[in-house]
């Protein structure tokens, strides 16, 4: 059971504290009068029933199938570098990657996921949607791309695909909340179409999106990098060779460059070297509502009919005790003692004229009175 809170408890507890206590205010004032404690104990009950239905009390009716303005951006590096041999242990960075994505997706469920891949060029791999199956689909067939097709490593090159997808996420859906995860090595290499001196351009990004992280893999050790042929695949002890020593090359992390990605898109940064937990990296785009693994979240339904029963019994029993005093009052006020004149709608009583005035016996035929007289002082 949950409070769905139709009155916001800020307005809620103040006026329900403020009933109760001139509820006892009444109380005091008349405690001495037969019958009053239990009159106002009825009072205070109605102003307890009353705060409780303005908390709403809600039970789950159904569940439905979620989706919440949370749009999660995977950037992922997927150059020859990403097939480096040093990520807990001798595991390629790529495993590392495979592992993280589908987790830290797992761990948002009802978000919406879309998937950048960068290598040779970037690329929109999955647009926006709430199908984890989808995004499972995607990590399973994740690699690095053909050797012989390379440019070379480029820390920005996905930097015009992200912008242009988030300039147009930030117009089409203002109000999304965008998390951006990245994930790559910070490498970059002299090619065809990049240089090991290119500078992190990131800057013009943290606009669009609410938070994120930077997830770095390697080693400043660096790893060996088999290479992946076209028409063969990956071929065991087939490593990528450096043309300048004629020996395997390696890979090292650059985590200069993955800081100062982070620090453009005001984001963290962590160093991943082994599979682990990554609930506090999720946890930047966790989401509002309660939402299960499988993307659904209850909808839940108010139980106040109790309540509404116990409210209306409670004022039947007040209007059923107020009748016979309402009875009272007007008798009172339409019947005066002897000496005085008639007022308006009322008429005397023994050797008096009607009209109510302070200070007069007031008549109560067929009342009895301390003295039996019938006269009320």
């Amino acid at each position: 059971m949950t409070f769905l809170h139709i009155i916001p408890w800020w307005v809620n507890l103040p006026l329900a504290v403020a009933g109760l206590v001139l509820c006892f205010l009444g109380w005091k004032a008349v405690r001495m009068r037969p019958g009053s404690a239990r009159m106002w104990a009825r009072r205070m009950t109605l102003v307890v029933v009353v705060a409780l239905m303005g908390l709403t009390p809600a039970t789950i009716s159904y569940w439905e199938r979620a989706s919440t303005n949370l749009a999660i951006y995977f950037v992922v590096d997927a150059t020859g570098s990403m097939a480096a041999e040093d990520y807990n242990g001798s595991s390629q960075r790529l495993e590392g990657v495979r592992a993280d994505l589908v987790q830290i997706a797992e761990s948002i469920p009802g978000a919406r996921y879309s998937i950048i891949e960068f290598s040779s060029t970037a690329t929109l791999q999955m647009p926006l949607t709430n199908d984890l199956r989808a995004v499972r689909s995607w990590a399973d067939t994740y690699d690095r791309e053909i050797t012989d097709y390379s440019f070379g490593s480029d820390i920005n090159r996905p930097v015009e695909e992200l912008t242009a997808v988030l300039e147009q996420a930030a117009l089409s859906r203002p109000d999304d909340v965008r998390i951006v995860f990245y994930f790559g090595d910070g490498e970059s290499t002299n090619a065809r179409k990049s240089s090991a001196d290119a500078q992190p351009q990131f800057s013009g990004l943290a606009q669009y999106i609410d938070g994120g992280y930077v997830l770095g893999y390697g080693t400043a050790a660096g790893g060996q990098m088999l290479r992946k042929d076209y028409y063969d695949g990956v071929k065991p002890g087939d490593y990528i060779i450096d043309p300048g020593t004629g020996a395997p090359a390696v890979s090292i992390i650059n985590e200069d460059a993955l800081k100062t990605v982070a620090a453009q898109l005001e984001v963290d940064y962590e160093h991943r070297t082994a599979p682990g937990d990554v609930s506090h990296i999720a946890a930047v785009a966790q989401p509002t509502d309660e939402i299960t693994e499988d993307g659904e979240r209850p909808v839940y339904a108010p139980v106040i009919w109790p309540l509404a029963i116990i409210l209306t019994l409670l004022l039947a029993w007040e209007i059923w005790e107020l009748v016979p005093r309402v009875k009272a009052v007007r008798a009172l006020g339409g019947r005066t003692g002897p000496g005085g004149h008639s007022g308006p709608g009322g008429y005397a009583g023994p050797g008096g004229n009607a009209g109510a005035t302070s200070g007069m016996q007031t008549w109560l035929p067929g009342r009895k009175t301390t003295d039996n007289s019938g006269w009320l002082t």
